[in-house]
């Protein structure tokens, strides 16, 4: 888990948790906000790791992490 300072820009603060990337080859942890005590525990069980604000250090935010996938899928 990591504080974070000023996360929206605007002085606030939040916390992170520290998630395995959902893409298969890929080597890079993922981070994911976490609110409260009971999101530390989803986190814990797995429940986070399609979270969609999950942003991995490798691929990006989870919005990009498969989208070559996605869009061939698509055509």
């Amino acid at each position: 888990m990591a504080f974070r300072q000023d996360v929206d820009g605007e002085g606030d603060f939040g916390f992170d948790v520290l998630l395995a990337c959902p893409e298969d080859d890929c080597p890079g942890p993922a981070w994911t906000p976490v609110y409260n005590a009971g999101d530390l525990y989803k986190a814990y069980r797995g429940a986070l790791d399609n979270d969609e604000d999950l942003i991995c250090t490798h691929c990006g935010p989870r919005t990009e992490i498969g989208s070559d996938d996605l869009l061939a899928e698509a055509s």
